[in-house]
């Protein structure tokens, strides 16, 4: 039974002619039992043909239960004509697309470096539907590492219908300048200087001094006296060179801020019973929706779904994005809810704005308008206070 089996019924009477028919003929069958006043057996699908002609003139009512194999599979093929045709379709399209571009996975670091290799490519006759067949992605590399800007390396490989495109930014080494403009340290507050540590400049402040905004600390020009003397004469000679300041400084100032809170507050309002499904197409670069939203919506999940074929991708990708519906609803607060709200406010900048500072002390006074509450927070800040202002030496 190496090409398939039949398994068949047929009516008891005739089952001691059938037997021995089997036995003379040498036919092979197993599985051979009466059931039901009905003789059941299977046998090879290449024997079948001389044992349906043997009851036929036996005139002995027989039924086929089902057939196994090669030759069977075969003949179900080739009866169903639909099914035959859409697997020889089938394997003439992966003849076709094995060796054909359908999908560019192109990783950049911007969108305008990624339009910039899609023309490359397509400079080259290498677009979507192109066959890979006769093209050396070894020049490719080299056209788009010349042609596009900021690509240091670039490293094309196919898997499948997948045209994958590696890239990295070429970052280019700061030019080493020996001749720097000098630079000073300046003060970027108002306040009071608390410790120093120089590592190169005049100090012009000492520690405990006061100073405003844009006082220079350290100078970028270091004075130097060397005192001498001659016939009982004292001598001065006075020499300077520029350098870049260097150094912390560190220090206590005060910084003021207001916060507003209106009593008319805006916030979003939520319907989970108005969440649904927004669907969409992609093929290549064209993005069709299926469904639109109207109204107010935020993203609340996004599911991509790219469909295979024997192995390959193929370049349409089905979306469902989850939105949540919002609208804006204004409502009034009390003082109490005001200020709260305006605390938070300043929560949120101290935890923002001053992580770099130690928050020495805190004053907060509240103002009620017409409109609402005004909280002013009065900081005293420990911190650095210094930053770098260059300048040009006088000639």
């Amino acid at each position: 039974m190496i090409f398939g089996s039949v398994t068949v019924s047929a009516d008891n009477a005739c089952s001691q002619k059938l037997y021995r028919f089997i036995r003379n003929e040498k036919i092979e069958c197993r599985r051979i039992k009466e059931e039901n006043g009905r003789l059941i057996f299977t046998i090879g699908v290449e024997s079948w043909r001389e044992v349906r002609s043997f009851l036929e003139s036996l005139n002995c009512e027989y039924e086929i239960i089902s057939k196994k194999g090669f030759v069977p599979l075969l003949q179900a093929c080739f009866a169903r004509k639909g099914l035959l045709l859409g697997v020889l379709v089938c394997f003439v399209l992966i003849s076709l697309l094995s060796d054909v571009v359908l999908v560019f996975d192109i990783s950049a670091d911007s969108p305008k470096t990624k339009q910039a290799i899609l023309n490359v490519l397509l400079e080259n006759d290498i677009k979507a539907g192109s066959s890979l067949k006769n093209v050396d992605l070894t020049v490719i590399e080299r056209r788009i590492k010349s042609r596009v800007q900021n690509v240091g390396w670039v490293g094309i490989s196919a898997d499948g219908n997948r045209l994958i495109i590696d890239t990295l930014q070429y970052t280019p080494k700061p030019e080493f300048t020996v001749h720097r403009l000098p630079s000073d340290i300046v003060s970027k507050e108002n306040g009071v200087i608390d410790s120093v540590e120089l590592l190169d400049g005049q100090l012009l402040k000492p520690v405990g001094s006061g100073v405003a905004k844009g006082d220079t600390i350290v100078s970028g020009k270091v004075v130097t006296d060397k005192i001498s003397y001659k016939d009982g004469k004292e001598q001065h000679d006075i020499s300077a060179r520029y350098t870049r300041a260097a150094g912390r400084i560190y220090g206590t100032f005060e910084r003021k801020m207001t916060f507003e809170q209106p009593f008319i507050d805006q916030t979003k309002l939520y319907k989970p019973q108005k969440e649904k499904a927004v669907y969409s197409v992609s093929l290549f670069d064209f993005d069709l929706v299926l469904n639109g939203a109207e109204g107010n919506y935020d993203l609340i999940d996004r599911n991509e779904h790219r469909p295979e074929m024997f192995g390959l991708d193929l370049p349409v990708a089905f979306t469902e994005n989850k939105v949540s519906e919002f609208t804006f609803a204004a409502h009034a607060l009390n003082k109490a809810q005001a200020t709260d709200a305006a605390k938070q406010k300043a929560e949120k900048y101290e935890n923002n704005f001053l992580s770099a500072y130690e928050i020495r002390d805190k004053t907060e006074e509240l103002k009620e308008t017409d409109d609402g509450v005004l909280l002013e927070v009065n900081y005293t800040l420990y911190g650095q206070m210094g930053e770098e202002r260059d300048f040009f030496i006088p000639k």
